[in-house]
Formats: structure tokens, sequence, C-alpha cells
């Protein structure tokens, strides 16, 4: 009788190692798997990082090409209107 019960208890032991082996097999293959997908998500977020970077920096040279540009015409304006003023002044002295 005891050796019975001690071949049952080898034999639960045995099927209770070979499950956990595995569930060890198992959370090794998910592990690995949320591993690879982290790096491409993080792959992901680098490249959209990127990106954002490039599309952020066209943007502000786009805003300083058209700062540049009405700056000029109110410098251009601003010639113009003190040329007027000038025009006015001087027509004013004649009179």
């Amino acid at each position: 009788m005891y050796k019975e019960d001690l071949d049952q208890i080898q034999t639960k032991y045995s099927h209770e190692v070979i499950n956990l082996k595995e569930q060890i097999q198992e959370s090794e293959a998910g592990r690995e798997s949320l591993q690879k997908e982290a790096v491409l998500l993080k792959e992901k977020v680098d490249h959209l990082r990127i990106e954002n970077i490039t599309e952020n920096e066209e943007t502000i040279i786009e805003l300083k090409r058209i700062h540049d540009r009405e700056q000029m015409l109110l410098v251009e304006e601003n010639k113009r209107l003190i040329s007027d003023l000038e025009d006015v002044i001087i027509s004013f002295y004649l009179i």
C-alpha cells in the first residue's frame, strides 16, 4: 500500500511538473511576443516623433517666410507713406 501511494504521489508530481513546464513555456512565448510588440511600438513612436518634428520644422519655415514677406510689405508701405507725407509737407510749404 505504501508503494502504491508513493507511485501515485510521484505520478501526480510528474504531471504537475509537466504542467508547470508547459505554463513556463507559454509564459515565455507570451513575454517574447510582448517584447516584440513593444519594440515595434517604440519604433512606430520614434518614427511618428521624427515625422512630427519634420512637420513642425516645415511649419516654422513657412511661418517665417510669411512673416518675412509681410514685414517686407510693411516696410515698403512705410516707405510709400513717408514719401507721401514728405510730398504733403513740401506741398504745404509751397502753398
